[in-house]
């Protein structure tokens, strides 16, 4: 660590008594920034990020990959029971659910594009949030999903009965969707942060899996039900393939532990989901490479170009390590699809953090995409740079 002045440790103390002062004249206990958003580099903050030191990608010359990227750790925000994450409301706020000592809603503006030593996150209103006049504190979770009108769902455990899920309108009215869901299970449903689409966990016999996907594609919505033998632990939504010449729709991806159990493509135009064994076994490859370190449970995944290289991009977690593979299209045949991965994990996370979902948004504006990871604590914001 580079020593700093005496000026420098100076203005530390003093920034470190002004938050002193608000925390006795406010009565408040907690904040919905960490002190470390606004300063990452005080004493304790680096390490508090957890995976600020994580290695990067080898650097040098640019490799058939397209120019590699690191992500660089800027901010965080609590995860917890008190303070629950939502979502990223048009590339431009993370949402929070408060509930203590009432619900109600919170958001913090991104800058992560400013220099380190500035605040990265600021506290706002949440304008284009629900009304909250009809979440529970308890047994209530709330998630935000696409970008282009966004649309808040709600997730209830019913004691006793089937779990129910609801749209919440700006007036803070519910209306329901689904009511046969299961929410108790350790897999966790997937709304993707920039599509409007979801998959949710329904009831199912002992032994078999079940779920609900909501997807729509331009103005074609898509329901179906899906029941498999074998227990899924984690799924996705993405376009994995969406360089190809032949277009098939949305990629749904489950699996079990951490192997693929399957890939349908999903075209909302035929309204009929086909299987790809192909692509499912090179996925499963893919995560096999980086099976080093014993056996793991991928955690969660998802679909995006975060080099810019034309190249859509697998991100997946196992343990507290996130891993990139690039598809690179189908060589010498139309149905043999090729993966590239790239030479280092890209990030990890704590060892007493774990990951819950993986975000790609572009929330500089500057064309590179940004990973925001949610884990069991905290939401790490990493900067996507060269």
């Amino acid at each position: 660590m580079i020593p700093y002045s005496a000026t420098q440790g100076i203005r530390r103390l003093c920034f470190a008594a002004v938050f002193a002062l608000l925390g006795l004249v406010t009565g408040c206990d907690r904040y919905l920034i960490n002190i470390c958003n606004f300063r990452d580099e005080w004493p304790g903050c680096r390490e508090d990020g957890g995976d600020a030191s994580a290695a990067d990608l080898t650097r040098g010359a640019d490799s058939p990959l397209g120019p590699l990227r690191k992500f660089e750790w800027r901010a965080k925000i609590t995860n917890d029971t008190n303070q629950k994450f939502v979502g990223i409301l048009q590339r431009e706020y993370a949402i929070i659910l408060l509930t203590t000592p009432t619900v109600s809603f919170g958001a913090v503006r991104f800058h992560l594009d400013r220099p380190r030593g500035q605040m990265q996150l600021e506290q706002v209103a949440c304008q284009k949030c629900p009304l909250p006049i009809n979440i529970k504190s308890h047994g209530d979770s709330v998630y935000l999903t696409n970008e282009a009108a966004p649309a808040f769902w709600l997730l209830r455990t019913v004691m006793g009965a089937d779990d129910e899920s609801y749209s919440i309108k700006a007036n803070g009215d519910l209306t329901i969707i689904d009511t046969n869901l299961n929410l108790e299970t350790d897999r966790r449903p997937f709304f993707h942060s920039t599509l409007d689409a979801s998959l949710i966990p329904t009831k199912s016999t002992p032994g078999s899996s079940s779920d609900s996907l909501r997807l729509t594609v331009g103005a074609s919505p898509f329901v179906n039900t899906y029941t498999g033998n074998g227990i899924i632990t984690a799924a996705m939504i993405g376009d994995i393939d969406a360089t190809d010449p032949v277009k098939n729709g949305v990629e749904v991806v489950r699996f079990a532990g951490a192997a693929v159990a399957s890939v349908y493509h999903y075209d909302p135009v035929k309204l009929t989901p086909s299987v790809d064994n192909l692509l499912s076994a090179k996925l499963n490859d893919e995560i096999m490479k980086q099976m080093t370190n014993g056996s793991k449970s991928l955690g969660t995944a998802y679909v995006n170009d975060l080099n810019g290289d034309g190249f859509l991009d697998f991100v997946f977690s196992l343990g507290g390590d996130i891993f990139v593979s690039s598809y690179k299209g189908k060589i010498n045949t139309p149905s043999l699809p090729i993966f590239e991965s790239w030479p280092e994990k890209v990030l990890s996370v704590l060892s007493d953090e774990e990951i819950q979902s993986i975000m790609a948004i572009d929330i500089t504006s500057d064309g590179y995409l940004e990973l925001i990871v949610v884990t069991d604590k905290f939401v790490h914001f990493y900067l996507n740079t060269p």
